[in-house]
Parts: C-alpha cells; structure tokens; sequence
C-alpha cells in the first residue's frame, strides 16, 4: 500500500467546500481531514477538476492545442481572462486570470445553470427535455449524454426514429454527414455550446 506522503494534491470533478468533496457523477466523497490522518502530511489541496485545468493553461504550448474553428494561444502580457469549457460526461467550467504575474482560479458549476434557448428549435428540444428530467441545466446538452438527449429531442420533433443512442455513434455520423438527424444534433450541439461560451470580460 501506500505509506506517508510528503503532500497531496487531488482534482475532483465536483463541488469543493470546505476542502471537501462530493463527485457529481456518482457517491465518492473525499475530505482533507480524511487524507491528513490517513496519509500523515497536512500538505493536502482538493481542487474542483476544471480548477486544476484552468491552472494548466499557461504551460501549455502551441503543439498541445488543437484549435476548432480558429487558432489560440494565450496572450504574452502578464494580465489575462480565459475561460475553459468541456463537455463530458458532465459539462466542466472555469477559468482563469492573470494579474501581475500571479494566476487566480475561477471556479464556478456552470453545467449546472440553466439552459437559456435562442431559437424555436431550441424552445421546442427544451421542451421535450422539461418533460423527460423537470429541471434542464446546460449540462444536459452539452455533454456525452447531451448529444443523446438533443438527438432524441430532435427525432421527436422531426417525427423521425431515433436509431442510435450512443454519443459517440452520433458524433461520428453527425461529423462526417453520414446521417442527417446525427448532423442536425451535432449542428445544435456546437450551436448551443458557442452560445454558452459568449466572451465575459472580467
């Protein structure tokens, strides 16, 4: 097993209060009291996982990126705002900004906000999701089981069967074209990531 540690760091992907943690996606807990005692270092840090990845940006470089729909690098002054975005199993959110050579995390849940439709076919997916889950947050598009739920949304509204109900099946088809309902999904679900993803100026 594992003896004492000189420190320990850990990124959960959930809320942090109190240097305690609750993972969003299934019943794991973890607090800094239970790894002070088990471990013997009171060196221990929980980070919100987006958190620990918004304190990565600035190391990395322009062979690490891969840009969508435009090229990116972080500026070369000392003061910056970025914010970052993932769509997973869940929807990760933070971001990041630099002032006088020093870097601030900013930790925030904003899978968990609500979804705000722009267009009548976003009106009409948020909807057919009320119906199915109550409450809608943006996470419930813009993640892996996202792209499920728009593609379902959508062959209701279409009138249309719903074929497939894996998200990387309809990524796939929906990139390459190869089937019109996996397009339109992918179409709304970049549509509404970008809309979520508006500039803030902090």
């Amino acid at each position: 097993g594992i003896g004492n540690l000189d420190a320990i760091c850990m990124a959960v992907a959930g809320p942090v209060i109190d240097q305690t943690a609750r993972f969003t996606n299934n019943r794991w807990k973890v607090n800094r009291t239970d790894l002070v005692a088990q471990y013997g270092t009171e060196a221990v840090r929980i980070l919100n996982d987006f958190e620990a990845v918004s304190y990565s940006l600035p190391v990395l470089k322009k062979e690490d990126l891969i840009p969508i729909g435009g090229s990116w690098t972080l500026p070369d002054s000392q003061e910056f705002s970025v914010g970052v975005i993932g769509p997973g199993t869940g929807l990760g959110v933070a971001g990041l900004y630099a002032r006088q050579g020093s870097h601030y995390p900013i930790v925030a849940e904003g899978g968990h906000t609500g979804f705000s439709p722009e267009t009548p076919e976003q009106v009409q997916v948020l909807q057919f999701l009320l119906s199915k889950f109550g409450r809608v947050s943006n996470e419930r598009l813009l993640s892996g089981p996202g792209i499920v739920n728009i593609y379902g949304a959508l062959a209701q509204i279409r009138n249309t069967a719903a074929k497939e109900q894996d998200a990387a099946i309809i990524a796939a088809k929906g990139v390459s074209a190869e089937d019109e309902l996996c397009k339109n999904t992918m179409d709304l679900f970049f549509e509404v990531h970008i809309l979520s993803c508006q500039p803030v100026v902090l």
